[in-house]
């Protein structure tokens, strides 16, 4: 994925990097509670912590070079983002067995549920790094301008990409990508976008002739269904072969799209 532009901004405020000192002593807080807690529960060495520091500290460096750059686009290390998006507490008792401490947009701390068998052996906190940090207010437009209309930007400057969600069940990722009427995901949004787009790039000439196609596939249990084919054929499992070094799927229905409600209407097809 490209980094975002420069001049992108979310709704929600941004937040300075910490610095060493304050990632070692949220690490040494968090683990001090859990020690408290659990008297027997082991917390993370001095030494421990200070090479999680310099992890932190380096990997938050090494972004922030690369995107006060605007010409090294092609650095094979910033090709791909991972961003986190927190989801929302399920209810009252879920948010107060907080498990994420929040340190900047692109760092947070983590500690296992009091109901784990992690924090029974362990309890302490461990320091993770992402290229972006989505708390739980995060609103369905901010993640799409971050994450996806950068890849679209690029997609019509001719290259490949791709964006997708990741997580266990009931993480979020159904409303993330395709959301709900009052609240798109990015998978909408992003049909929206790429529709609206092509008259605009047409007329000032920045885009030759286009032809949009869609395809709507699932892989399950390392098979590949094809979800725009007739209901009858939707659970014949498809073939992936190689071709030159590109991966197709023979036999998935590939349709033309025109306008923006034809493509929702593909999506509504295939969510069926």
């Amino acid at each position: 994925m490209p980094p975002r532009p420069h001049s992108f901004r979310s709704s929600t405020e941004m937040l300075a990097e910490p610095t060493k000192e304050e990632i070692a002593r949220a690490i040494r807080a968090r683990n001090g509670n859990a020690s408290s807690r659990a008297s027997e529960t082991p917390s993370l060495t001095a030494e421990e912590v200070n090479a999680i520091v310099r992890k932190l500290s380096f990997s938050a460096a090494a972004m922030a070079e690369h995107e006060a750059s605007d010409d090294d686009v092609t650095d094979a290390t910033f090709k791909v983002q991972i961003v986190m998006r927190l989801r929302p507490p399920a209810d009252e008792a879920a948010a107060a067995d907080d498990c994420f401490r929040v340190l900047s947009d692109s760092a947070l701390i983590a500690q296992p549920p009091k109901t784990s068998q992690a924090y029974r052996s362990t309890g302490t906190a461990t320091s993770f790094h992402f290229s972006r940090i989505f708390r739980p207010d995060t609103e369905q437009r901010d993640l799409f301008e971050a994450t996806t209309r950068p890849v679209l930007d690029a997609a019509f400057a001719g290259k490949s990409g791709l964006v997708f969600a990741y997580g266990v069940t009931n993480s979020g990722k159904t409303y993330t990508i395709s959301g709900t009427s009052d609240a798109p995901g990015v998978l909408p949004q992003a049909l929206q976008y790429v529709m609206s787009e092509l008259p605009r790039r047409k007329e000032n000439d920045a885009l030759p002739v286009t032809r949009i196609t869609a395809t709507y596939i699932e892989i399950y249990n390392e098979n590949v269904f094809d979800l725009l084919s007739p209901a009858l054929r939707k659970r014949r499992a498809l073939r992936v072969q190689d071709c030159d070094g590109k991966i197709q799927v023979r036999g998935a229905v590939e349709r033309s799209v025109k306008t923006l409600s034809e493509g929702l209407e593909l999506l509504e097809m295939g969510r069926r």
